[in-house]
């Protein structure tokens, strides 16, 4: 092949003034390959294009542009450039080419497949200066024998690997004409003894005829056989042997494929159950599991006395019909054990639930199995039932045990929690009072000759004021305390609740009227609950003494109520601060240890909400707030009415 440095585009020979055919002729002649249905393209004698047809353009998807181009630039292999270049030439040379076979490329690489001619192009005085190139595609046809190609070599490989005997008959000649090596390995010969056998070669005489016949009556009926018989192996070893297949060639209906599986174990296996069928029976009968043998019309035909037992019904009302009973939702239909059986080896330790006569729901696990016949058909289906309601409670108890074990696990978690936080407010909330009270304490006694009046009395006060902090704070300690331990005694009576809540609003009255603030009651006098007094009152006065707290002088805190099915549903309402959306989840836990000072720079515990929601869950009810900074909060908690 000549380098590409020297295939530069050559202008077309201009044709001589003299002509041997008249000018017309020529016209019609190039018309003629313009036109023509055969891919036409025209080379000088350096490879390159000088011409192209319209079918040229058509199937290769170029135009124009491509003269002047090497003619490699259409080639799809590197191994056919040298070829063609040297066949052009040769066709420069005069010399004629037939069957060439080239891959071509057209636009966007498309590959193509074809089959060419070449000739030489003779000018008006007969010199040889070009050559002409007659391509037809057979693309289409040789994809196709490449697929076919492709998917024979799939098909011998899986029919020399299949691990099933295998071999192709001519049902018109008997003889074998293939085989896989599965098919040697079970009868013993090797390849050039297995060339010389017939069909007849593998069976015994007395029964060849008999199997051949039954094969070619399936065949017609069906297209396809199964069949079990015995084949002969070298040395004439006997193999019993189970035969299905079919046509190879459906067209020609001559070629059969026959799969054989060596059955000789199952044959030995039947010879064995026959031989013990009298010990089976003894062991069908005297189990103490439940056993029933149906048929695959799901009639009872078989049943050992563990289904009375089990069950509650008598041998001879279950014998000819259905086994009576419930099933789970995802248990299977009898159509469905079938197929298993029919597929496989049945279901084991499937787990569902059984009615007995007697209504009671039996859980029982099931195990499937398939009997089948000589021919190995499926004939029977064998239930074996096994009675697992002492497990299944055994499992309910496990898991009832395994419930409380966490659910006590937790409480103890949360009590470790609640303690480690209890020790932390005795170690932080109380020292600091008792510093200011000590403080206070000890400047009133060094200092109280040198004091006014007013500045004593200021002293005084404010011990006054930390020792009732101290008290309060000592008062919710043990409270709470007392409700961890289980030592607080609940003592729910009917309570009414109006007059609950205004013993309440009583007990805080002076503190609202230092602050100025409205108490009101708007609790219906005949709304009853079922509460205990103390706990009830420790809630209402908690609630009402933090929203006096965190209300502005001149605000307002209101008590309501109304009935919300079997509970009453409480709420105490203040205009004061409100709480922002983040704060309010850690307001009922001691582990977040909730505090936040008055309007007044009250100073609080935070352990008072903690005791309304202790008190709270104590009745069954709940304890909530919806609140917005600045525009109040509104406490809410259920008791059940009375």
């Amino acid at each position: 092949m000549k380098k590409k440095s020297e295939n530069k585009a050559e202008e077309p020979k201009k044709r001589g003034a003299k002509k041997t055919v008249p000018a017309e002729s020529g016209y019609r002649y190039k018309q003629l390959v313009e036109n023509s249905p055969n891919t036409v393209f025209i080379t000088n004698g350096k490879g390159i294009l000088l011409y192209v047809n319209k079918s040229f353009k058509r199937l290769f998807g170029l135009d124009d542009k491509i003269l002047g181009k090497p003619v490699d630039k259409i080639l799809s292999r590197d191994a056919d450039t040298e070829f063609v270049y040297e066949i052009i030439s040769k066709t420069i040379a005069g010399k004629s080419f037939k069957d060439l076979e080239f891959e071509f490329k057209g636009k966007g690489n498309k590959k193509i497949f074809s089959t060419a001619r070449a000739y030489p192009v003779y000018d008006d005085v007969k010199k040889q200066y070009e050559s002409a190139f007659i391509v037809i595609d057979i693309t289409k046809a040789r994809l196709e024998e490449l697929e076919r190609t492709e998917s024979e070599k799939k098909y011998r490989a899986l029919f020399d690997l299949s691990p099933s005997p295998i071999v192709i008959v001519d049902l018109q000649t008997r003889n074998i004409i293939d085989w896989n090596l599965a098919a040697l390995n079970l009868l013993g010969y090797t390849t050039n003894e297995m060339k010389k056998n017939k069909l007849s070669d593998l069976h015994e005489s007395k029964i060849y005829h008999t199997t051949r016949v039954e094969i070619e009556m399936q065949l017609i009926r069906k297209g396809r056989f199964s069949v079990e018989t015995l084949w002969v192996g070298k040395n004439g070893r006997e193999i019993p042997v189970n035969l299905y297949g079919g046509y190879l060639e459906l067209k020609k209906k001559n070629l059969v494929q026959i799969y054989a599986y060596d059955i000789s174990e199952k044959k030995i296996a039947e010879k064995e159950l026959l031989e013990n069928l009298e010990i089976r029976t003894a062991l069908f009968e005297s189990s103490r599991d439940p056993m029933i043998i149906v048929d695959l019309d799901d009639k009872c035909r078989f049943v050992n006395p563990a289904v009375t037992r089990v069950f509650g019904y008598p041998i001879e009302e279950l014998i000819g019909k259905p086994f009576p009973g419930v099933k789970d939702i995802d248990d299977k239909t009898f159509k469905e054990w079938v197929d298993l059986c029919r597929t496989g080896p049945g279901v084991s330790s499937h787990e569902t639930v059984r009615r007995a006569k007697s209504g009671e729901i039996i859980p029982v696990s099931i195990t499937v199995s398939p009997i089948r016949n000589s021919k190995g058909e499926l004939v029977y289906l064998s239930f074996f039932y096994r009675d697992i309601s002492e497990r299944k409670k055994a499992e309910e108890e496990i898991l009832i045990a395994n419930e409380s074990i966490k659910k006590y696990a937790e409480e103890l978690k949360e009590l470790n929690a609640n303690k480690d936080k209890f020790f932390s407010i005795i170690a932080h909330d109380l020292r600091s009072p008792f510093q200011g009270l000590l403080g206070f304490c000890n400047l009133l006694n060094t200092e109280y000759d040198n004091l006014n009046t007013e500045e004593n009395k200021f002293i005084i006060h404010n011990i006054g004021e930390s020792a009732k902090n101290i008290f309060a704070l000592i008062e919710n300690l043990l409270e709470w305390s007392r409700v961890q331990s289980g030592r607080n005694e609940f003592n729910p009576q009917r309570l009414c609740l109006y007059e609950e809540v205004l013993t309440a609003i009583i007990s805080q009255k002076i503190q609202a009227i230092n602050k100025g603030i409205t108490l009101k009651n708007l609790v219906d006098e005949k709304l009853f609950m079922k509460a205990d007094e103390n706990m009830i009152q420790t809630v209402l006065r908690n609630l009402i003494s933090n929203g006096i707290k965190f209300t502005q002088g001149g605000g307002t805190i209101t008590v309501g109520a109304e009935e919300k099915n079997d509970f009453i549903e409480v709420y105490v309402e203040d205009t004061g601060v409100g709480i922002a959306s983040e704060d309010i989840p850690r307001m009922f836990r001691i582990e977040t240890h909730f505090v936040m000072p008055g309007t007044d720079k009250e100073p609080g515990t935070g352990l008072g909400l903690i005791l309304c929601r202790e008190f709270v869950h104590k009745h069954g009810g709940e304890i909530w707030v919806e609140s917005e900074p600045g525009s109040g909060s509104k406490f809410y908690f259920t008791v059940p009415k009375s």
